[in-house]
């Protein structure tokens, strides 16, 4: 099992039909995997200058690096002469009562790579990571129907949040249709269900409406 720790760390696959992987190769070995075929470079950083084998290697413009640094609360596609620049969020946490996280990933789709970014494990991609090299995908993968794939792992997390959700609002609708006046303690808790339910809500609107 691969295990990715929370420190910089870059793990290169190849998209063939023999899937295989190196980690943390030299930026002279990177550049030689590269050139041998289609790849997918999926980098953990931890501080600022884990990025520059973004610049060094790949030349991807400065503002999609200082991106990677940054925490983008919604998801976003910009295109560059060379690239997509794509933020992604996947839900992290198993939702209970509609309680979850989420965790950004940044991807830059080429022609012939792609390269993923973000901080510490994404359990996600882990998990995608040892299913390729397990050959559970079809083989000679392309990079934009790869990135496709795992675009659609990430959006398939957010299903089991929504059925969450629609069961807290349910219990919610459930206690003000009772018609009963609450004691102090249990408005109490009535209101503090609804905000923190409004709160989910208006998060999940700001990463699923783009």
């Amino acid at each position: 099992m691969i295990s990715t720790p929370h420190k910089f760390m870059i793990t290169v696959c190849k998209l063939s039909n023999k899937p295989a992987c190196i980690v943390n190769p030299a930026e002279v070995e990177l550049q030689k995997y590269l050139l041998a075929g289609a790849c997918w470079v999926d980098v953990t950083i931890n501080k600022p200058e884990d990025v520059r084998v973004l610049a060094n290697v790949f030349n991807f413009h400065q503002l999609s690096i200082d991106d990677c640094l940054d925490n983008i609360h919604y998801p976003k596609v910009e295109q560059f002469p060379d690239y997509l620049f794509i933020i992604l969020h996947t839900v992290e946490v198993a939702p209970a009562a509609g309680k979850f996280s989420t965790k950004e990933a940044d991807f830059f789709l080429t022609n012939k790579h792609l390269v993923t970014v973000h901080r510490g494990e994404s359990k996600r991609l882990l998990d995608i990571k040892e299913r390729l090299i397990k050959e559970a995908f079809p083989t000679s993968l392309i990079p934009d129907l790869f990135f496709q794939l795992i675009a659609s792992k990430y959006t398939d997390e957010y299903f089991p949040v929504l059925e969450a959700l629609d069961k807290e609002i349910d219990g919610i609708e459930d206690l003000v249709l009772k018609g009963q006046t609450p004691s102090q303690g249990d408005s109490n808790t009535l209101t503090s269900r609804i905000l923190r339910t409004k709160k989910r809500i208006s998060m999940l609107k700001r990463l699923l409406t783009p």
